[in-house]
């Protein structure tokens, strides 16, 4: 995995961990191919990245809505420089 999705994906359950605490990682690791650890140290990819992360996107919309999607989108905002739309999902372009 690229440190560039490996940062993406800690940040996107950062955001959404500052929210609802512990129950982010949970929801995190519903999706499938997908491990994330209780403290965000270790984050385990098994399947494509950008249909993991648009997955991990999908999965908060469940709770928040397009509020979940914008605090996405702001949290790429610092790694835009590293992403081109082509590696994001489409829920992030």
């Amino acid at each position: 995995m690229s440190d560039t999705f490996m940062t993406l994906i800690k940040m996107i359950v950062s955001v959404h961990k500052e929210l609802i605490g512990p129950y982010a990682i949970q929801v995190a690791n519903r999706v499938s191919g997908l491990s994330v650890s209780k403290d965000l140290a270790t984050i385990d990819v098994q399947r494509e990245e950008k249909v993991i992360t648009g997955e991990l996107v999908q999965e908060y919309k469940k709770l928040f809505g397009n509020t979940s999607i914008e605090l996405c989108k702001e949290a790429l905002q610092e790694l835009l420089p590293n992403v081109t739309g082509e590696q994001l999902p489409e829920e992030l372009r």
